[in-house]
């Protein structure tokens, strides 16, 4: 799937930099157990800034959506009720199962609840369970929430002033976190209000792309590689600098220099290259659900068996991810379409 046999580039370049995004949080999951050289961990966790490219890349596609074909509020929920809580649900229930008989996570009726009526996200203590990964569905599933209403404002107020009150609200959150001392708690330091300029932004650039298909390809390549520089320095300078707040508050460059890197990597990557990121993007999601599960199953065989399963595992991985969109995303999606007659 090359930029030529496209219909809209502007979804390729979304596709690959979910790719782009979900290999980099794989890989650094990967390596995170491994022993490593210290420069290699010190800079592994930077690949976990693919989750802030992805709040991005939702608040873009999603309002790319609602530009091109209005919706209601029941009708966009139904839709991620189906493409994404169902699948959610679906996995999560698979994995309570092997749990509950292999002992991989600890669980519970209280933890398992928590992932089907949602209120993990509220809950500490079972936020992380069924692999901590899963935090982020949280975040999402209240973005998602937030939506329609985000949609209405933005009606309402101009470009400007859309996205300063994403920059106030989330660093007004950050502050609120910071000073109450809950920095460390995940239902605190992940929820959506934190994370709001970043999809309030990427609403703006799905606007800014509905009127210029090709607005990415006017960036010169310096100004990205500054950008990706310059976010990058900031981003480690803010955690080592500032502790704690500067760990609160870097994700503010971080997204900046991030992105500014998966653009750099479509620009420049040969075809092939190209092709695999933008496949891993098509099924990123089911990637993200089940990555840490096929791990964590890999590492207690390899345990057992003294076997390192090494790149076959990466495949597996992959080729896991896409039986999964398959035989439950897709079915899942066209099931939603169908009830909400969107």
């Amino acid at each position: 799937m090359t930029s030529q046999q496209t219909p809209d580039k502007r979804l390729e370049i979304v596709e690959f930099l979910k790719g782009f995004a979900i290999f980099t949080i794989v890989v650094m999951h990967y390596l995170m157990p491994l022993s490593l050289p210290g420069p290699v961990r010190t800079v592994l966790p930077a690949g976990g800034a693919g989750v802030h490219l992805f709040i991005v890349l939702s608040g873009f596609g999603l309002y790319l959506s609602q530009l091109r074909r209005p919706s209601t509020a029941g009708q966009f929920l139904g839709r991620r009720f189906s493409r994404v809580y169902l699948p959610y649900l679906a996995t999560v229930t698979a994995i309570a199962a092997v749990s509950a008989v292999t002992q991989l996570y600890a669980g519970s009726w209280s933890a398992f609840l928590g992932h089907v009526f949602l209120f993990k996200m509220f809950d500490e203590s079972i936020v992380g369970s069924y692999g901590y990964h899963l935090w982020f569905l949280s975040t999402i599933f209240q973005l998602y929430l937030a939506f329609p209403f985000l949609v209405n404002v933005k009606s309402r107020v101009s470009d400007a002033v859309f996205l300063a009150l994403g920059i106030t609200v989330s660093l007004g959150w950050i502050l609120v976190v910071y000073c109450s001392g809950h920095g460390e708690t995940r239902i605190w330091n992940s929820f959506f209000l934190g994370y709001l300029w970043e999809f309030n932004a990427g609403m703006l650039l799905a606007q800014y792309a509905m009127a210029k298909p090709s607005a990415a390809d006017s960036i010169p390549s310096v100004a990205l590689i500054a950008a990706a520089i310059i976010g990058g320095a900031s981003y480690g300078a803010l955690a080592t600098g500032l502790g704690g707040l500067g760990k609160l508050i870097n994700d503010f460059p971080g997204v900046i220099g991030y992105g500014a890197v998966g653009l750099l990597a479509f620009r420049f990557s040969p075809g092939p290259v190209r092709r695999f990121f933008v496949l891993t993007g098509l099924a990123s999601y089911p990637l993200y659900l089940i990555h840490m599960f096929v791990f964590d199953v890999a590492a207690t065989l390899a345990s057992a068996y003294g076997v390192a399963l090494g790149i076959p595992l990466v495949a597996l991985i992959f080729a896991a991810a896409w039986l999964f969109a398959r035989l439950l995303q897709r079915p899942f999606a066209k099931l939603g379409a169908r009830a909400t007659g969107a």
